[in-house]
């Protein structure tokens, strides 16, 4: 052998070695294979080696025993998708997985997503431009999965690769070139090819397909996998048709929230043409959606037009007038109204007009909040701001002030005509805009019949049509004073002012003190005992800090003791107020106390409860309520917790749901999104039948109303 020979056949037997030896650290079939949960996974990259700033690509190869299957990335009605943890040197950056088209899994009652035979995932993983070439790296991989026939396992492999650093891209393995090319016309691929337009409709999500001029092909069938849960129905069948511009598909919305507004929608299509030859496409695409648009061209919204929603605003403001939530503030209203029609018309009118501004100054903040919070993508409701602890503490404080006020705790003199003076000159009677802006705050807990819908109606709109509904849902809370203040005459019937004056007065500011004790209960269920006896023990310190400026702020005769006294009391009111917050920052909020027990037989809401026994055909009746919602308590302790109510309930197998709003609750507020509503209390009766619509029952509840409700399910 000359010495050529020799150096070539020495470079050959290197190569060899050092190929051999690539090869052989990969070993694809047996160190990189792993078995678990009844399936077989292989980890294949695509090349042996690493490149500096190159793209490796690596297949994870899920091998299902017969009749085992896995998850896509949303796995339907049940399951779990399978998950990769990367481990990567410093610069690497692993992308998302590239999943291949999944299929329709149906075990009844419930339809998921995934894989059943084998299945090939992808991930692209990034390297580092300063990667030494001649180093090597090491790769590892945790994969995650639950495989399910009828029952479902777990399974977990783990895999580690050291792989070299060339500086041109290696050699491709033919185990993955073998499967990528089985699986490659199952990847999805762009949307450039199509214009997709989508649309809204009660309950359910239209999509249309118009494909470009250079998109020749026919298909028969269309099906849409979507990449959110919770968003459709899965278990239903989807509408193909089609068009003159193309196709048409129609996919049922979510039974649990059929109504929710849905901005956009994004999924995965996949196409089959009418050919058998050519191989199914498919595309990911997010889809704008535009609002179902009646034939006078207003978005359907519960089936009111904007006349409407205007009309059942202002009788929901009107009926507010009768709600236990203002009596307070305005039997004392109505009390001014009396006196002051009495002496001077003219003046009458200008209170009535000032109190109607306060109102609708206040309606305008609470819109012009709400309106803020939606376009930062947020949802609140009506009665926001009683989930609100520190909003409670200061209602309650100022109620409780209001009261030593009316109980003459503040008066100066004990003689009845000092007295009427005090009570008719006191900031409460006088200040009509201050009225009129409490008027509206403690109405928020309340929701009239009517108001729900009106409410309603604004969660689709712009801007503009929230002030106007929540204008003349003001209006109709003023109405009655601007109608008694323009005629005086309806008044005639009620005594001239005189000693009963002072007797209404006490009245009331027991009325106010009723209130401060609600209030008090609402923190307890919002924060415990503990901050409900904070609060208490505030106000204990606050009423002595009241009796002493009654007692000497004003009347003493030195000013020294005067000044005294007003520091005192400041004092005393600054530290009861401080130890009432306290008391409710250092308290954890409480979780909703509806549990599933024996005693009440309700459970607690979420939605994958209410997703669950639907897809299993049960009956469900859900009670959107919170402590705070005065309209709530009144149904529940009237009508819900009546035995016969409860029996119907038993009788018809209805699951009771309590959906416990008295906290800020997210899940909830979309599901009162989902119903059209963002106001309590909302009653929600689900019949046995999948898909059918809802049943939803009025604010004010009857035992005929369920008994009805019941009888149409």
């Amino acid at each position: 052998m000359t010495v050529r020979r020799y150096k070539r056949f020495l470079a050959f037997l290197f190569l060899s070695i050092l190929l051999g030896s690539s090869f052989e650290s990969l070993s694809y079939a047996d160190e990189l294979s792993a078995t678990a949960a009844n399936t077989r996974v292989t980890f294949i990259p695509h090349v042996n080696t690493v490149s500096p700033g190159q793209t490796l690509v690596i297949g994870i190869l899920m091998e299902m025993d017969e009749g085992w299957h896995t998850y896509w990335k949303n796995p339907g009605d049940s399951g779990y998708p399978t998950n990769i943890e990367w481990t990567l040197p410093e610069g690497f950056n692993a992308g998302p997985i590239i999943w291949p088209n999944p299929h329709r899994l149906n075990v009844a009652p419930l339809t998921m997503y995934g894989y059943e035979g084998r299945t090939f995932l992808l991930t692209k993983i990034k390297g580092a431009d300063n990667v030494p070439v001649g180093a090597s790296v090491d790769i590892r991989a945790t994969v995650k999965w639950l495989a399910c026939r009828i029952e479902c396992v777990p399974g977990v492999a783990e895999f580690s690769l050291t792989m070299p650093v060339a500086a041109q891209g290696g050699q491709r393995s033919p185990l993955f070139e073998q499967y990528f090319e089985e699986f490659r016309n199952h990847y999805p691929l762009d949307s450039s090819r199509w214009r997709i337009g989508g649309s809204e409709a009660p309950g359910r999500i239209i999509f249309q397909f118009t494909p470009t001029k250079d998109n020749k092909t026919v298909f028969q069938s269309i099906e849409f996998f979507p990449e959110e849960n919770g968003l459709i129905d899965h278990t239903a069948s989807q509408s193909f048709s089609k068009t003159a511009e193309g196709y048409q598909l129609e996919v049922i919305k979510s039974p649990t929230r059929p109504n929710a507004p849905i901005d956009s929608i994004k999924g995965l299509f996949v196409l089959s043409p009418v050919n058998p030859a050519l191989s199914k496409q498919s595309f990911e695409h997010e889809v704008a959606l535009k609002p179902a648009v009646s034939s006078q061209g207003n978005s359907s919204q519960d089936g009111l037009t904007l006349r409407i929603a205007i009309f059942f605003a202002f009788v929901g403001g009107l009926i507010l007038n009768l709600m236990p939530c203002v009596l307070p503030v305005l039997s004392i209203k109505v009390l001014n109204l009396v006196e002051s029609t009495q002496k001077d018309r003219g003046k009458s009118m200008v209170n009535a007009l000032m109190f109607t501004l306060g109102i609708l100054v206040s309606f305008w903040f609470l819109a012009s909040f709400i309106v803020a919070l939606k376009a930062a993508g947020q949802q609140v409701g009506w009665g926001f701001q009683f989930q609100s602890p520190v909003f409670v503490i200061f209602m309650a404080v100022l109620f409780f002030w209001l009261g030593l006020n009316l109980f003459g705790v503040f008066e100066i003199g004990t003689s009845l005509t000092q007295a009427e003076n005090a009570f008719r000159h006191s900031l409460l009677l006088k200040n009509s805009f201050f009225n009129g802006v409490l008027a509206t705050i403690v109405a928020t807990p309340c929701t009239a019949p009517f108001m729900g819908s009106a409410l309603g109606y604004t969660l689709l709109k712009p801007p503009v049509y929230s002030y106007l509904i929540f204008t003349f849902l003001g209006l109709g809370l003023a109405a009655p004073y601007l109608v008694l203040s323009a005629f005086p005459n309806l008044l005639r019937w009620v005594p001239k002012p005189g000693a009963w004056i002072l007797v209404l007065k006490r009245i009331f500011g027991f009325l106010f003190m009723t209130t401060v004790v609600w209030l008090a209960w609402i923190l307890g269920e919002q924060r415990g005992v503990d901050a409900m006896a904070a609060l208490y023990a505030g106000l204990f310190l606050m009423a002595i800090g009241g009796w002493v400026i009654g007692q000497w702020a004003g009347v003493a005769q030195r000013k020294s003791i005067r000044w005294i006294a007003r520091l005192c009391a400041i004092f005393l009111f600054v530290l009861g107020f401080g130890i009432a917050l306290k008391g409710a920052q250092s308290a954890e909020t409480l979780m909703p106390r509806h549990s599933t027990t024996d005693d009440s037989g309700w459970i607690a809401y979420s939605p994958e409860v209410v997703a669950d026994l639907r897809s299993r055909g049960k009956a469900v009746f859900i009670d959107f309520t919170a402590q705070w919602c005065l309209s709530c308590q009144v149904n529940e302790k009237l009508v819900l917790s009546q035995r016969r109510v409860m029996d119907a309930f038993k009788e018809k197998g209805v699951i009771l749901i309590k959906a416990d709003w008295t906290n800020y609750d997210e899940g909830i507020t979309k599901a009162l999104v989902s119903y059209g509503k963002n106001s309590i209390p909302l009653y929600v009766l689900y019949g046995s039948q999948p898909g059918r619509e809802p049943v939803i029952l009025p604010e004010i509840l009857t035992p005929k109303i369920v008994f009805d409700a019941l009888g149409s399910i």
